[in-house]
């Protein structure tokens, strides 16, 4: 087998499952709330636990993945994540499950996640790296969908026997996948970063438009610095925290804003599977417009689409708009994901591509969890999902204003290296 489709191969393989317990929560959701009595603020707040240590841990792990064996980091976080998710059959109280949810699978999860991969696969296929990570990412649109189906139909084993399944499944199918397929470099090539980096021609007249910031021998890495003097990074944190915020509100909350509409649960189950499919042709377009127009567009594209659903469904909640909603959220539900590897490229270089793209995934995670937790909270004190919806259709708008503004960045750095 060649060895980089190899690599294609185990990087889809990882973040298939990654995305697909990701997606689990959310169907078991209602059943888990309804056995124990925790309310739903209160396993959102897991998740939001587990998205504020996976984030924290997203640039340590970027960082160790730019200068050391990735196979290790993903054997490692393999073994994590399934004694994270499979021992939460033992749970008997909330604090349980925080530590094995939001503590455990999340370290796992931060190790085995897009800045591993995305670093993995850009080194194996450097003339296309942003098709070649959409490939992979395709993994977590296939994912959702095909481990939600499987576990809509487990549902009536109980919630605590699927998630032993789900990490014996782990150590089973993924952890011998990376041992035998996972490699950090091909053969004979130990750092390409030197040659990779990209740099205008000139800085003189516009060094606050230009991406690329200057990172010296990049023995270390002075996070407040490098912030301060990019534009273009604050403004990607703030489109990506955006798309964080809306994607876990949406995807913890949509199977329960179903049901709440009369919408059976294994329709419901159903429904959230086909959102994760949808990510699938989203992803791979994407990945075919950001290598002729720039990573702006698909950005613009994914948010313009955005705030049409999220406008429509203020207004019409059935099932007909609910699941038309679903099928559009899901088509952009991955669009972001292989854009980190190369917004991040673009801002520091092939050098620190995992550490930023890490900080990059930090911050979608860290609004990501305010997002899971802002839906149960407007819920449980309004009884509906509505203001949710139109805090999420208010930032859709200022994400297309964002992306307009990083499409002209894009733009001008292309003119400078012509």
């Amino acid at each position: 087998m060649n060895k980089s489709w190899a690599v294609l191969g185990t990087g889809f393989i990882v973040l298939f499952f990654n995305a697909g317990i990701l997606s689990a929560f959310g169907l078991i959701l209602p059943d888990m709330s309804e056995d124990t009595g925790w309310s739903r603020s209160s396993l959102s707040l897991a998740v939001t636990i587990f998205m504020i240590v996976s984030a924290v841990a997203m640039p340590f792990v970027g960082r160790i993945a730019d200068r050391f064996d990735i196979r290790s980091i993903l054997i490692i976080g393999t073994v994590i994540v399934a004694f994270g998710t499979g021992l939460i059959w033992f749970i008997q109280d909330f604090w349980q499950l925080v530590i094995l949810y939001g503590v455990v699978f999340a370290i796992g999860h931060a190790a085995s996640s897009i800045p591993t991969i995305s670093v993995m696969v850009s080194r194996w296929w450097p003339k296309s790296p942003g098709l070649a990570n959409s490939a992979a990412i395709a993994g977590m649109g296939l994912g959702p969908f095909l481990i939600v189906v499987i576990l809509t139909l487990l549902l009536f084993i109980g919630w605590r026997n699927i998630y032993a399944i789900i990490g014996i499944v782990n150590i089973l199918v993924v952890l011998p996948v990376v041992m035998l397929f996972a490699k950090s470099h091909p053969n004979g090539i130990t750092d390409q970063a030197s040659d990779d980096i990209e740099r205008p021609k000139s800085r003189d007249n516009i060094r606050d438009m230009i991406p690329i910031v200057e990172t010296g021998d990049v023995k270390g890495f002075k996070l407040a610095t490098v912030l301060g003097t990019s534009k273009h990074m604050w403004l990607l944190l703030l489109v990506f925290g955006i798309c964080g915020f809306q994607d876990f509100f949406v995807n913890t909350h949509l199977v329960a804003f179903a049901n709440d509409n009369e919408i059976g649960k294994a329709l419901s189950g159903f429904i959230l599977a086909l959102m994760g499919l949808m990510g699938l042709p989203g992803v791979i377009i994407c990945g075919y417009i950001t290598d002729r127009f720039g990573p702006a567009i698909p950005t613009l594209i994914c948010f313009l689409i955005r705030t049409v659903i999220f406008a429509i469904i203020i207004y019409y909640q059935n099932t007909s708009t609910i699941v038309v909603f679903s099928l559009f959220y899901g088509s952009t539900f991955l669009i972001t994901a292989p854009l980190v590897a190369i917004y991040a490229k673009q801002v520091f270089g092939s050098k620190l591509m995992g550490l930023t793209g890490g900080i990059i995934i930090m911050i979608h995670q860290l609004l990501g969890g305010l997002g899971a937790v802002f839906g149960a909270v407007i819920f449980d004190n309004l009884g509906s999902y509505d203001l949710a919806f139109i805090v999420s259709l208010v930032t859709s708008i200022l994400a297309v204003l964002i992306s307009l503004k990083l499409h002209q960045v894009y733009l001008l750095s292309r003119s400078m290296n012509n």
